[in-house]
């Protein structure tokens, strides 16, 4: 027995791998044992160990078997160099979702929070800076909706202060028209029953007015994300302090 001959057992160990994964491994031809004694037993090089390394690192980027099987019987480096290649770019869309539901979770969490400790019903007052929106549709029909999947985790709807109806339906989108002003805002959260978000705004515009709130009032939906044992939704209504 070579020096570098290992027993499936230890080859196992090696590469922190089953050994009922190198004997599929075996089976599909995809890493086979340098020799198999008369009794059945298998054994390896430990060389082939780069082999594993690079088999369970494909498979880490989502690479199927099929493919992994493909990349080793390429013949030309050029063709492994290309199909490495396609891989990293996918990996750098991978890294670009993952940094955004990051992100996500962030804000999600940040709201959630802000709710738990301000609850429903209180008034409180926020300093924005200037952030820019998508706008969906400036003249909204009676019925409509929104939600996350569409529109990402922050959207809301506008609503026109004088007629306290709807204007246009808001999402974050850093290249959008809508550029919602910085200042301070005066905000309160409130627990409504799902389809009757828009309900008691001329209560809650007065209140705002009371508070030097003017121009449009912003209807941010906190459904998606904290809804309530009592089948009630949680929604954030803000509006600018002296606009």
């Amino acid at each position: 027995m070579e020096l570098t001959e290992i027993n499936t057992g230890n080859f196992a160990k090696l590469c922190h791998v089953t050994k009922k994964t190198l004997y599929f491994y075996d089976e599909i031809g995809l890493l086979k044992p340098i020799r198999v004694a008369k009794n059945g037993y298998r054994f390896y090089d430990v060389m082939q160990c780069d082999k594993m390394a690079t088999i369970k690192m494909l498979q880490e980027l989502g690479a199927s078997l099929d493919e992994i099987q493909s990349f080793f019987r390429k013949d030309v480096l050029v063709e492994q160099a290309e199909f490495m290649r396609e891989k990293r770019l996918a990996l750098d869309e991978k890294m670009k979702l993952l940094e955004k539901r990051k992100c996500e979770l962030d804000f999600l969490i940040k709201r959630m929070n802000e709710f738990i400790k301000i609850g429903a019903g209180t008034v409180f007052f926020e300093t924005n800076e200037a952030k820019r929106y998508g706008i969906v549709d400036q003249k909204l029909k009676k019925h409509f909706v929104v939600n996350s999947i569409e529109l990402g985790m922050q959207y809301g709807v506008i609503i026109d202060e004088e007629n306290l109806k709807p204007a246009a339906i808001f999402y974050r989108d850093d290249a959008g028209e809508f550029i919602k002003e910085a200042g301070e805002y005066v905000c309160m959260f409130q627990t409504l029953e799902d389809g009757r978000m828009l309900e008691n705004l001329a209560e809650t515009a007065a209140i705002f007015q009371k508070f030097g709130g003017s121009g449009f009032i912003y209807h941010e939906d906190y459904a998606n994300t904290i809804p309530e044992a009592n089948g009630k939704h949680v929604i954030k209504l803000s509006q600018k302090r002296g606009a």
